[in-house]
């Protein structure tokens, strides 16, 4: 999960969306990943891919992506750029954690490292990047059916590069505010 590390909070980014539930069990930390879970799972069918290729969704959805924005304030770029940074770096260490071939020793950093991408993803809004890393923590923790654990992964490197240049228009978009 991408935490503030400027602001010292503790809190999940996506904790602002989606405020605590009371009457539930449902804390800041799987907020974003119940939204995620609820879209996922269509990644899995045969042609999903090559319809996916015509009409790829946006890289990172601007609506959630300017609620972020605005819950750490418009008049703070610096700390925005600084988030947008930390993802960048640990987006990519996990990504490398990904590719690493599935052996019986890695399989819980593998499973970490989908579920950590997943969350943070979600949380800046690269919607598609975080559906694709939930259904294959799904299929990691022997809950997602039938999957290409190899394809999933190519395909999660290939949404992150898409993630990786729009995230860094944004930056460069708010390096000149």
């Amino acid at each position: 999960m991408l935490y503030l590390k400027a602001t010292g909070s503790l809190l999940p980014l996506c904790y602002h969306l989606h405020p605590p539930f009371a009457s539930t069990s449902i804390g800041p930390a799987r907020c974003c990943e119940r939204n995620v879970m609820n879209q996922s799972m269509d990644n899995n069918k045969p042609d999903a891919a090559s319809s996916e290729s015509a009409s790829l969704p946006p890289a990172i959805s601007q609506e959630e992506f300017q609620a972020v924005v605005e819950m750490i304030g418009p008049d703070e770029p610096d700390l925005m750029v600084e988030l947008i940074d930390t993802y960048l770096e640990e987006s990519g260490m996990l990504v490398e954690t990904l590719l690493q071939p599935p052996r019986e020793d890695n399989q819980e950093a593998r499973l970490r490292a989908a579920h950590s991408l997943k969350s943070s993803s979600a949380s800046l809004g690269a919607l598609h990047l975080s559906r694709l890393c939930a259904d294959l923590e799904a299929y990691l923790r022997g809950r997602g059916g039938e999957l290409d654990e190899e394809r999933q992964v190519q395909q999660i490197v290939a949404e992150r590069e898409r993630v990786v240049l729009a995230l860094q228009a944004e930056k460069a978009r708010l390096q000149q505010s």
